[in-house]
């Protein structure tokens, strides 16, 4: 799977880093119908994968994991315009934030997240103690998030 599928035909994804953080801009000639519903008709398929350890347990990751899957399974990642994106992608990563929360009693920070272009080198880009999770597999793509656990 390419890091590009999933966006349509017709679609330019131009991808940005910044200092800010890394960005994949989605741009479609006007009138392309989108190829990812805001809402899905069917179930969201993927996975969850630790992609860089970081500071957490063994614990902590099976409640990430497991908070991964449910949440970016019921927060589909839109990708038919930037917007949709942006917070659709912010949506699956704040339920994950909230019931790592609901277990922990306290707040991960996430400081971090966007496209898995990089495939599974990119921890290391990320310096030490950073907890790297991906959700693999989706029909929208490929995405990521960055924790802090301490």
């Amino acid at each position: 799977r390419g890091q590009c599928e999933g966006y349509g035909l017709g679609s330019t994804v131009i991808e940005v880093e910044t200092e800010a953080g890394d960005w994949i801009f989605v741009l479609r000639l006007e009138g392309a119908a989108p190829e990812t519903p805001a809402q899905p008709s069917h179930p969201v398929q993927g996975h969850a994968v630790v992609i860089q350890k970081g500071d957490a347990t063994d614990e902590q990751l099976e409640v990430i994991l497991r908070a991964t899957n449910s949440c970016f399974k019921q927060h589909e990642v839109d990708t038919s315009n930037i917007g949709a994106l942006q917070g659709s992608l912010g949506s699956a990563v704040g339920c994950v934030e909230k019931a790592c929360e609901r277990a922990w009693g306290f707040k991960p920070r996430v400081s971090g997240y966007g496209s898995h272009a990089c495939g599974h080198d990119c921890g290391a880009a990320y310096g030490l103690g950073a907890t790297i999770i991906a959700f693999d597999g989706a029909a929208s793509g490929d995405w990521m998030f960055q924790m802090r656990l301490k």
